[in-house]
């Protein structure tokens, strides 16, 4: 079956523990004997974020990997330190978040894909990570709300004065925003954004990679938009997140 190489990490003298994304098993840990010897013919095939093609036994607690080829090594990725960074947060938010032995073929395929991808891209790397968290929220079953108010549902909302609501789950006309903020009730965060924002927003959930890798914001925009999805994901997942790469 195919892997995404998530994580590894010591296991006794000579062992490993390798967290792998699966096509068929969803996210799994697998011991790996003798892979930290020199001669050990699957090492090279298990540094993340590799594709590999791997053989797995049950065994008593986990799992116990017989073979691992490598389909890509993500060459590219290893030796551009911008690549190699968005890559190892990307893995490490995947294996946060997904829950053990759940299959997801339609998220392993995504994820995949932003690694070939991440692998060929020259541009636009500092607004592809937080694109990449928004389409993972996406796919958890938090989509934000970016067509209309989250709360009066009011879909002719003007140009100017837009926000976004965390806890709302997507945008605000100014008159749900106000209510918010004087309703007394525990504080979210509320942001003021642009109408470049939303449509950025709007493009990172549904629009391709290469698509989003030509789209030019200004660093203000940018800015707005890894806080909203910084504070975004953190509400839903109740996890702190490094968006900002």
């Amino acid at each position: 079956m195919q892997a995404i190489v998530l994580s590894r990490r010591p296991w006794r003298d000579h062992d490993e523990v390798i967290t792998l994304f699966t096509d068929e098993l969803g996210k799994i840990e697998a011991l790996a004997r003798g892979s930290k010897k020199i001669i050990s013919k699957n090492s090279p095939s298990l540094e993340p974020p590799s594709l590999c093609q791997v053989s797995l036994i049950p065994a008593k607690e986990n799992w116990l990997l017989t073979t691992a080829e490598a389909v890509t090594s993500f060459s590219n990725i290893r030796q551009n330190l911008e690549k190699a960074l968005v890559a190892a947060r990307s893995c490490a938010v995947i294996e946060k978040i997904l829950p053990p032995a759940e299959p997801d073929s339609e998220l392993f395929n995504n994820f995949k894909d932003w690694l070939i991808f991440l692998e060929s891209a020259t541009l636009g790397l500092t607004s592809l990570y937080p694109a990449f968290i928004l389409k993972l929220v996406g796919h958890s079953g938090f989509r934000p709300n970016l067509y209309a108010c989250a709360e009066c549902a009011e879909d002719k909302l003007p140009k100017l004065n837009l926000y976004f609501s965390v806890s709302s789950g997507g945008l605000l006309c100014e008159a749900c925003a106000t209510g918010s903020v004087l309703s007394g009730q525990p504080p979210q965060p509320i942001f003021k954004i642009s109408t470049d924002v939303v449509k950025a927003l709007r493009l990172y959930l549904v629009g391709s990679w290469d698509v989003i890798s030509r789209l030019k914001l200004s660093e203000e925009n940018l800015k707005q938009i890894t806080a909203v999805i910084k504070n975004f994901f953190e509400f839903h997942f109740a996890q702190k997140i490094n968006i900002f790469i």
